[in-house]
Order: C-alpha cells, then structure tokens, then sequence
C-alpha cells in the first residue's frame, strides 16, 4: 500500500473505514487508479525511496543545527537557525523536515538552508512525511496529518487528558505513541484510531519517534536505566543494550541500531552482536 501511495501522491484512494464494503471500494478506487495511470506512472520514484546513500542525519540540538554527514563523517551541508529541532527526517533531493518545536512549526529546507515548505503548529514533537506527500506531525495534545497545502486530513488525541511525548506513522496506518498521564506508556493505534497495544514504559524525554524493528519490535529508550530495551507488542522485553541516558533508538535497514547519549554528547552504531560500528561525537549533545 506504501509504495502506491508513492507513486499515487495526492491522488491515492482513501480508505473511508474498516468495513468489508470500505475495503471493497478501496480496492476498487486503487483498480480505477492503476487503469488510469499505468501507462504514465513513474517508477523512479519507489527507487529514488529504496535507494540508501551512507549518509547520516545529526541534530546538534543546544546550537540548534543540524548537519548532514557523509558515509565518512564529513559535513556535507549544514542547516543553522532552527528552533529547537526535535525531530527530523531525511527526504529525497538533499531534504530535510523538521519538527522545530521552540519556533512552532514545521519546516522542509533544502541544503541551502532555504525553507521550501512550512506549517505552523504548536509546539511539535515529531514531523514525518508520508508516502502519499501528507505530513504526520505530533504534539503534546495531538497528532494530525496535513496535506501539501497544510489543510488537516485526519486528527488524533489520547482520552482524559493523556498528553504525547514521541509518535511515529507506520507503513500500513498504525501510529506508535508514547504517551504520559503520571505514567509512561506505549500504545498502538490503527488508522481509525482503534488501540491495538498499550503498556507501560520509562520514557522521561519528549520530542522525536519511537521505531520498530524488523521483526517488529519496538525499541524504548530508558534514560535512567541506563538501557535500550527491545519489547514485542505483548511488552515481553526480547533484547536490553545497555546505554548511558540512552534518548533515541533507531533500526537501521541492515539490522543495527542507531543510539544517541544525553551525557556522551554522541551517536553510535551497534550490530546485533554488540559491537560499536561507528560513533559521531561532539562537545554537545547530539
């Protein structure tokens, strides 16, 4: 479904809800689209996704700058004036989304550091652009997705008060949330905002995503356990890395983990043996 939405964009099926009959014309409007765009669809587009270039996306958050890093970790653009980048995430044509939490908005700039498109929301966390050319964004009230021209799509916000503190959109419609209210945890949600799996978890920072695995297991930063811990969705911990103040976890394509140190002041690779692969480390906190 992904890949369609790549190469459908603005003009992909939407899924109206989780009936029979919805799938059904789903999948009809899909057969319509491809009867009609068969000929024209550009296929670049899913190897322009595919494609994996070495390079290294690194927030440098207490100078508000974010730098992009050869496989040799040589800067290859740097992007200044930010305000308080939380999240990012690299897109294609040397691109890069922002969620800049302290400027209440959310920007995609090019290498030149010249903003290409904005949306201006409240304090956000987490900012990813989606398959189809929207953009999921959370808050510590909400998570939306907006269109290109930043009108809302879909809305969600957690019962009684319960604030956001990390989010992340999944291929196929499921959103990962950690949530608080007194208490830490993680929860799944399905695109119609159904909960699929909840429990709790010691998460003590806000701001960026939360991933998955390959095998499709989530990876929770415990900042004063000194551990990365590795959970199945019953919350059953398979795999604990330990960490100092780990802040983010990120799998990598190949099966390593990409962690960050609060007082390391670094980023560093480990494969699934343990084993550090690659470090980038600065006076401050990456």
């Amino acid at each position: 479904e992904d890949l369609l939405f790549r190469l459908a964009g603005e003009k992909s099926p939407k899924l109206a809800g989780p009936s029979e009959a919805d799938r059904k014309a789903y999948r009809k409007a899909w057969l319509a689209w491809w009867k009609d765009n068969e000929a024209k669809v550009n296929l670049e587009v899913l190897a322009e996704q595919a494609r994996i270039a070495g390079f290294t996306t690194v927030v440098l958050l207490d100078r508000d700058e974010i730098l992009d890093l050869d496989a040799g970790n040589r800067v290859r653009f740097t992007l200044t004036g930010l305000g308080m980048p939380l999240d990012v995430q690299r897109l294609p044509r040397d691109r890069v989304l922002i969620a800049e939490h302290g400027a209440n908005r959310v920007t995609e700039r090019n290498a030149k550091n010249e903003v290409v498109w904005e949306h201006r929301i409240d304090g956000p966390l987490a900012a990813q652009r989606l398959p189809n050319g929207n953009t999921f964004i959370a808050t510590k009230q909400e998570a939306v997705e907006v269109d290109p021209r930043g009108n809302v799509v879909w809305t969600y916000s957690r019962p009684a008060g319960e604030q956001i503190m990390r989010a992340r959109r999944l291929p196929g419609g499921d959103t990962l949330l950690i949530t608080q209210l007194g208490v830490s945890r993680f929860v799944r949600i399905d695109r119609f905002g159904r909960e699929k799996n909840s429990f709790g978890v010691e998460v003590y920072t806000s701001g960026g995503r939360i991933d998955l695995t390959p095998a499709g297991n989530v990876l929770i930063p415990e900042l004063h356990n000194q551990r990365v811990v590795e959970r199945d969705m019953a919350g059953t911990i398979v795999r604990e890395i330990k960490v100092e103040q780990p802040i983010t976890a990120l799998a990598l394509p190949g099966g390593n983990i990409l962690v960050t140190s609060m007082t390391q002041k670094r980023a560093y690779e480990i494969d699934r043996t343990g084993k550090e692969v690659w470090e980038y480390k600065r006076e401050t906190r990456v």
